[in-house]
C-alpha cells in the first residue's frame, strides 16, 4: 500500500496521511498476532485497509476543490 501510495501522492500527502494510517494499522495488526487473535488481525486489517484509501480519496477531493477555489479566485 506504501508503495501505491509514494507513487500517487506527493510528499506532504504521504507523510502526513499516509503513513500515521499505516502506523497504527501495523501496530494494531501485530498486537493482535501475538495476542493469537487472528479474527481480530483480520478484521484490523481489513479496516485499515479501508481507512487507507478512504483517506488518500479524501485527500485527493480535498486537492481537487482547492484547485477549483484557486481557479475560481484567479478568475474573478
Amino acid at each position: 500500500m506504501l508503495a501505491l501510495a509514494d507513487f500517487f501522492l506527493s510528499k506532504k500527502s504521504f507523510s502526513t496521511v499516509c503513513l500515521p494510517s499505516v502506523s497504527d494499522m501495523r501496530e494494531e495488526y501485530f498486537e493482535a498476532l501475538s495476542q493469537n487473535r487472528i479474527w481480530k488481525a483480520r478484521w484490523v486489517r481489513i479496516r485499515g485497509t479501508y481507512s487507507f484509501f478512504a483517506a488518500i480519496g479524501l485527500d485527493w477531493v480535498f486537492a481537487f476543490v482547492s484547485f477549483f477555489v484557486k481557479v475560481w479566485k484567479s478568475v474573478n
